[in-house]
């Protein structure tokens, strides 16, 4: 991804251009992956669909380049903070996004896709760190709260914590799980 490209997907004309600290610009990304759908609605061109699974994968991009260190792509060099806040919102708003990322083919059916992406993730969450569930301080929940409304996905505003749980299993995950091996009691 060339320099800055990440911002250019919200808006701005090079990601170089961010003015102030890492706080500053962090807060303009979230203010700008809350109102994608908004501007992306009102280009003339036309040509670029908006989908609700796109505040997700945004966010994912954003926590990729962080953990490859690529600050380039995100346009400024985020927190470890920073990074954590993008990664429980990306996968709360990923349980309550899920059943609406549904993707037509150009047949018309229906693919599951992006939703399986999402599954997957926080499928790879859950077996790596053992998380079952995402906890949200209260500015990561205004910021899933400002990104599922301007997508129109339902969320409680009051809601903080999200399982894992909610969403379907990856069936996957049963297949790499190495079986416990059964204990043979020598002496015997």
């Amino acid at each position: 991804m060339e320099r800055g490209r990440f911002y250019q997907q919200f808006g701005e004309r090079s990601g170089s251009e961010e003015s102030g600290s890492a706080r500053h610009a962090f807060t303009a990304f979230t203010e700008r992956l809350a109102s994608a759908r908004e501007r992306t609605q009102r280009q003339e061109t036309g040509l670029q669909r908006v989908h609700p699974f796109d505040p997700y994968n945004l966010m994912r991009k954003f926590n990729s380049s962080y953990e490859r260190r690529q600050w380039n792509d995100i346009g400024f060099q985020p927190t470890e903070e920073q990074n954590t806040k993008v990664r429980k919102v990306r996968f709360a708003y990923g349980i309550i996004a899920e059943p609406y990322c549904a993707e037509k083919t150009a047949s018309g059916e229906s693919s599951r896709i992006h939703q399986d992406t999402i599954v997957h993730e926080i499928g790879i969450d859950q077996q790596e760190h053992g998380n079952n569930s995402v906890v949200l301080t209260d500015e990561e929940r205004k910021i899933l709260v400002k990104v599922a409304q301007s997508e129109g996905i339902p969320c409680d505003p009051d809601r903080t914590v999200y399982f894992h749980d909610e969403i379907p299993h990856a069936n996957w995950l049963d297949k790499r799980r190495v079986p416990t091996p059964t204990v043979v009691d020598a002496g015997k």
